[in-house]
């Protein structure tokens, strides 16, 4: 078949046939370039904190998204699937070389999670299983010599691959899950498999939590500039899945305010660091 952009690959009901947001359908143009209308420029704007909108793909993308906006189900997940049936990748494999796409969770339980979305996207469509040569627990085969995995965060699980995209998923807590640096140690290892391949792509979709960690980072290196390699997107709960209702939100404000403003507003917040606030040490340091 014709090869479909991401959007059509989405929503075409013989493809994902999934309904998405205004926000989400945004955000998968923005990581590839594709046009936007101006209801989506201005999101656009909102999300990314950008002015202009150069309409070149990402070969790195940041989002901090709040919880129950789609971050697997939408955005994750369905970059992983279309990447692996329609990315092109198997043009760069040696001979009897095989790649592998890499979707990284936080622990066991996100692992298993992240891989039901994608395995199920796989399966659910005749065209799509059509690739599929074996379905293994966390792990699918295709037939275009490219493996789809679904990994917990160790440094380990991703060395020695050949990575043409790799998929981060809630980075900002894999800081907790192993040593003080492991979320930097797994993104250099993925980024370590993807030098063979001349337009790979990484995906770090996450819920702010600590100020510090590669997330982080990302928000204070690319958000509000133009760097043509790295997109970095902020975006609430409720504008990536309208389906909510504001007043059940709101209760959840009610209850607990900080950690509303982390887990539903994609803020990075004050009261989770460790030792001293972030903007002391921000103020102490001389460059």
């Amino acid at each position: 078949m014709d090869t479909p952009n991401i959007i059509e690959f989405v929503t075409d009901p013989q493809l994902l046939g999934l309904s998405i947001s205004p926000a989400q359908e945004t955000l998968l143009r923005g990581i590839y370039g594709l046009p936007l209308d101006a209801y989506q420029m201005d999101l656009w704007v909102g999300c990314t904190g950008r002015q202009t909108y150069s309409g070149q793909p990402f070969g790195e993308a940041t989002v901090l998204s709040g919880a129950r906006g789609g971050k697997d189900s939408r955005i994750a997940a369905p970059i992983v699937v279309y990447e692996a049936c329609f990315g092109g990748h198997e043009a760069h494999l040696a001979r009897g070389e095989r790649a592998v796409i890499p979707l990284v969770a936080q622990d066991s339980r996100a692992t298993r999670v992240a891989f039901g979305y994608i395995s199920d996207y796989f399966t659910g469509s005749a065209l799509l299983a059509q690739l599929v040569e074996d379905v293994l627990a966390t792990e699918i085969k295709l037939s275009n010599r490219l493996n789809v995995l679904c990994f917990p965060c160790t440094y380990q699980s991703t060395r020695g691959f050949s990575i043409p995209v790799g998929v981060e998923d809630e980075p900002a807590f894999y800081r907790l899950e192993g040593s003080a640096n492991s979320d930097a140690e797994i993104q250099a290892s993925i980024r370590r498999g993807m030098v063979g391949f001349p337009a790979p792509k990484l995906v770090k979709i996450s819920t702010p939590y600590l100020r510090g960690g590669i997330v982080y980072d990302d928000f204070q290196r690319a958000f509000g500039q133009d760097d043509p390699d790295l997109l970095v997107w902020r975006a609430s709960t409720l504008l990536m899945n309208p389906s909510l209702t504001p007043e059940r939100l709101e209760r959840e404000r009610r209850l607990d305010p900080s950690r509303f403003a982390r887990e539903y507003e994609a803020e990075f917040a004050e009261d989770v660091e460790a030792f001293l606030p972030g903007a002391w040490v921000d103020q102490a340091v001389m460059a």
